[in-house]
């Protein structure tokens, strides 16, 4: 690839990370964020003392859906901050008939750092997530809200010439490759405008050093039917500079994703 080439695509995946990236949330404001599908938005917190507080229930619309169940998914999940992961659910089901909604509610200690907030694309359950620094609740802070759409990118997965061979919807997702195999990297993803344009780039990293970068393709999985980006990567037997632990990045229109992978002879 020409040196002019490779500057050219720096920039723009340059410029796509700079517009994903939230504006820091002071400590004494409210983080409020709200839907009824997935979601992701990173913000930075000042650290200390937070009311946590997530409610999901059936959608109101549920007499015009055949399903009695939704779904809820999601996480809080630390970025830069040097804290646990915090579940809000997992695959957990809602039911037109339940009387009480799914409900989360714990006063929390942060440090300092980004963090994501992370809803499953899966995600039909209308939810509603607080986070307030504990004196600002007091003393009626001011809130940064958000209505969430579905305009979010999922996680990062490899899948090898088995998997694609033979899709389905119980199929595992490997994170080790040998030089020599040929693995396809995907992610899904949900635009809230069908008619919106997407792009995005693959960054092979190790460690915090970029070693390759790929423009990604877009396409629909044919299992889940949500759109994809995706990627197929050669492994190369001689491409000794890959072995080891890599980080394989998603830097899109749509967001960012990332997962870990080993590369083996």
């Amino acid at each position: 690839m020409e040196t002019g080439r490779v500057f050219n695509i720096m920039t723009l995946a340059s410029v796509t990370v700079l517009c994903l990236f939230a504006m820091p949330i002071r400590a004494e404001q409210t983080l409020s964020f709200d839907g009824d599908g997935g979601f992701q938005k990173s913000f930075s917190l000042s650290g200390g003392e937070y009311k946590l507080f997530l409610t999901a229930k059936h959608p109101l619309r549920a007499y015009e859906t055949p399903s009695k169940f939704c779904s809820f998914g999601g996480a809080l999940e630390p970025v830069t901050a040097t804290a646990e992961r915090i579940p809000l659910g997992t695959a957990v089901k809602l039911s037109l008939d339940d009387d009480s909604p799914w409900k989360v509610d714990h006063l929390v200690t942060l440090p300092a750092g980004q963090y994501k907030l992370w809803i499953s694309l899966q995600t039909d359950c209308e939810w509603s997530f607080s986070l307030a620094a504990n004196a600002g609740v007091e003393s009626g802070a001011s809130v940064v809200s958000a209505r969430a759409t579905h305009c979010c990118l999922g996680p990062v997965r490899m899948i090898t010439m088995d998997g694609l061979d033979s899709p389905n919807q119980d199929q595992t997702y490997p994170t080790t490759v040998s030089l020599g195999e040929v693995s396809v990297f995907r992610a899904p993803f949900k635009k809230a405008d069908p008619s919106s344009q997407v792009v995005g780039f693959l960054l092979i990293k190790q460690g915090e050093k970029t070693i390759r970068m790929e423009l990604l393709g877009v396409d629909e999985d044919p299992i889940s039917h949500f759109d994809e980006f995706h990627k197929l990567v050669q492994w190369d037997k001689n491409e000794t500079q890959y072995l080891g632990r890599i980080t394989v990045e998603f830097v899109t229109t749509m967001g960012r994703s990332s997962a870990e992978f080993t590369v083996t002879r």
